[in-house]
């Protein structure tokens, strides 16, 4: 029983479509996973503009595995513009209403108008299967409202500005999540938080889906 429960903790996180009938698997998208830093009191930065010199080393540490795993790195304008030298090298997507669609700026960046061109259908196009949602608001924002953010990796520092830029800034309807663990990264009390999209949601509330997934398919992996 506990193999099948961590099959489906696994599957749960995953961008798959189910279907009440039994239960059938299909790709539908590719995986977007969201990473920010955060004070106490719940901004990313004091103003905009403002580098992340406030966030721990273990956090940049994590951070730099997070890009590291991704094809793509989906980013607002700012953001890029204040980490371009350390993101050089690296597949960037940027958001931007400076373009009137999309536009290619170099080898590996491209500059988007999400209100313009579908971004989704970009990242299909070119076949990007990792893509990690590095900020700032306005991209945390789009990847949201969007529903694509699958997982949500939050490092909380111990820190407060009192003001600030929150991670999102525009009202969006509902969306759940669910925790999936807790770290603690050093001993000033910097906590990684990891959440995994609900796939329980009103998207999947069919009569019959939750004990459909640990019908008989399941029960040969207990």
């Amino acid at each position: 029983m506990q193999n099948a429960v961590s099959m489906f903790n696994y599957l749960s996180v995953l961008p798959y479509n189910i279907e009440a009938k039994g239960v059938v698997l299909v790709e539908s998208k590719p995986y977007y996973f969201a990473v920010a830093a955060i004070t106490i009191d719940g901004f990313i930065a004091r103003f905009p503009g403002h580098k992340a010199d406030w966030t721990s080393k273990e956090d940049k540490t994590h951070l730099h595995k997070m890009e590291a795993k991704a094809d793509l790195l989906l980013l607002a304008r700012k953001t890029y513009e204040i980490a371009e030298k350390e993101l050089s090298g690296k597949n960037c997507l940027v958001l931007t209403t400076k373009v009137g669609g999309i536009e290619r700026k170099g080898k590996n960046l491209v500059y988007i108008n999400p209100k313009k061109k579908d971004v989704q259908e970009f990242v299909e196009e070119k076949g990007y299967k990792k893509i990690c949602v590095l900020g700032g608001r306005a991209a945390y924002t789009y990847a949201l409202e969007k529903g694509l953010i699958d997982d949500l990796f939050i490092t909380v520092e111990p820190i407060v500005f009192g003001k600030g830029i929150p991670m999102f800034d525009k009202e969006v309807e509902l969306k759940r999540f669910r925790l999936k663990s807790v770290k603690k990264l050093n001993k000033q009390g910097t906590v990684l938080l990891h959440y995994g999209k609900n796939l329980f949601s009103k998207r999947f509330a069919k009569k019959g889906l939750r004990q459909n997934l640990f019908s008989k398919r399941f029960a040969k992996i207990a």
